[in-house]
């Protein structure tokens, strides 16, 4: 049901991104005539101008490897940006016309959309002096990086943590965070243009982990090893980040894309590091709250500072998916779909 002090003033049709079966980024279609989702009670009818592209929507548009989609059909994405069109009769705190950013997506009626629903838990304000295109690029990206850093590593001020690959939407948003903890942070990106990017976003120290000494570089820096690491490629860097840990530090899986690797165990006992997997559907409804409040504060205070590395007209989401898994491409930001012009 809709709120009865609303009238509704929009179609029942919008232009959409819908997937019918499993498989390759061809299975995103784009409609024309979509239905819009009507909010339940609890729930946000959001008109959208951009959405984020995240790694995690190929998964389920893939499907297989522990990432089943949700029923068929049903329209990806997991954050965007854009204004309150619709409030649920029980829903308290946001009125139409408010300026928002989603960071907790629907399951089937995702951000690749004119219209989406969200639960106002999966909600934020967006100040005046952040964009739609800037806060589409916070949701999954600032929250995954506060859970990692936060509520996974329990980062602390003074601390040396290093961001293994950090040019992207998630390594960007910890690069930040970690600063605003007041955390000595070391970047590493694999292109000259991903290197500008994270000495932007407040890194201390950058290397290019393309370079094959890399890590002898790192540990001749910094010799004790890191209090933490974070890793978004487990798969080929977790023997790595082993060696270049230090003692009792914490290493954050957030994120490994091939099959599984072998790893001696006898490789920890050298610092008796922990080695933590970090997955945001596991946050709890408090630590939800937390992240959110410290996000929002970010945003309004200034220091939150999403990078953007392209965005893609919504029709061409199949080329976005295609591209943020290319890993030769090199990450400098978050890739973004344009849906419409909003005021």
């Amino acid at each position: 049901m809709i709120c009865s002090r609303f009238i509704r003033n929009y179609s029942t049709a919008m232009k959409a991104i819908r997937v019918s079966q499993s498989g390759g980024p061809d299975v995103l279609v784009h409609h024309d005539n979509a239905p819009i989702p009507e909010p339940k009670d609890d729930q946000l009818l959001i008109k959208l101008a951009y959405a984020g592209v995240n790694p995690v929507d190929t998964y389920l548009r893939q499907g297989g490897r522990g990432y089943n989609p949700p029923c068929l059909p049903y329209t990806p994405g997991k954050d965007g940006a854009g204004v309150v069109a619709a409030v649920g009769a029980s829903v308290t705190g946001y009125t139409q016309g408010d300026r928002v950013y989603v960071y907790w997506g629907e399951v089937a009626n995702g951000t690749y959309a004119q219209y989406t629903v969200s639960s106002p838990q999966g909600v934020g304000h967006l100040p005046k002096s952040v964009s739609y295109e800037l806060g589409a690029a916070v949701g999954l990206s600032y929250f995954t990086a506060y859970r990692a850093l936060v509520a996974k590593a329990a980062a602390k001020s003074g601390e040396t943590v290093l961001v293994h690959g950090a040019s992207g939407g998630v390594g960007t948003a910890a690069v930040q965070i970690a600063r605003s903890l007041g955390c000595t942070v070391v970047a590493t990106a694999g292109t000259v243009e991903g290197e500008s990017v994270v000495r932007g976003c407040g890194a201390h120290y950058v290397y290019n982990h393309r370079e094959s000494n890399y890590e002898r570089k790192l540990l001749e820096e910094f010799p004790s090893g890191f209090d933490v690491v974070v890793e978004f490629a487990g798969d080929r860097n977790l023997v790595r980040d082993v060696a270049l840990v230090g003692s009792n530090g914490r290493i954050v899986v957030v994120g490994s894309r091939a099959e599984p690797i072998g790893l001696d165990p006898r490789l920890t006992f050298r610092t008796e590091c922990s080695i933590i997997g970090c997955a945001l559907a596991r946050t709890t409804d408090t630590e939800r709250r937390r992240a959110a409040a410290y996000i929002g504060s970010g945003l309004e205070l200034g220091w939150l500072r999403p990078v953007v590395a392209k965005v893609y007209p919504l029709a061409n989401a199949k080329d976005a998916h295609a591209d943020i898994m290319e890993p030769s491409r090199g990450a400098t930001g978050k890739l973004l779909l344009k849906i419409q012009e909003l005021l």
